[in-house]
């Protein structure tokens, strides 16, 4: 138990896990990669498009207007699931709190070896771009297969 944001105590329970970690000939990179073995690697991605100037502001709420009101059933070879719109997560207070529930995620079917991809775009609140997140989770495997499921 933690009592606030205390760094040091986090840190001395990762000395303390692995000192003992180091017992058993194994590293904190093991027990991570034992860890994403039993439950999935999840991976994250960034990208975005810039667009700068009055115009790039209008085409980044055009961009989320046209995803919000015809959201695509295919991106690529990955088949959209479920949409998600943050603007459903009621109530909107107000237009502060309705500019930051401008996100949309698009949850898709999983394919071999995944169990969940999902891809969440919104306009950056302080930056003339369009954001996206990939996330991606695999399903458990074997640890000898990590470098396989990392890729």
């Amino acid at each position: 138990y933690t009592r606030d944001k205390d760094a040091v105590v986090a840190a001395v329970w990762l000395s303390e896990l692995a000192a003992e970690l180091k017992e058993h000939g194994k590293t904190l990179v093991d027990q991570l990669e034992e860890i994403y073995a039993t439950y999935g690697y999840f991976g994250n991605y960034l990208t975005e498009i810039r667009l700068p100037g009055v115009e790039g502001k209008a085409q980044i709420d055009l961009i989320q207007d046209q995803l919000r009101k015809n959201p695509p059933v295919m991106i690529g070879e990955f088949e959209v699931e479920k949409v998600e719109d943050y603007w459903n997560r009621t109530p909107l207070v107000s237009e502060t709190d309705k500019s930051s529930k401008n996100m949309l995620a698009f949850h898709f079917k999983p394919v071999h070896g995944t169990i969940s991809i999902k891809t969440t775009v919104r306009p950056s609140g302080t930056e003339p771009k369009s954001k996206m997140y990939i996330e991606i989770g695999s399903s458990p495997f074997e640890i000898t297969e990590f470098e396989k499921y990392k890729e």
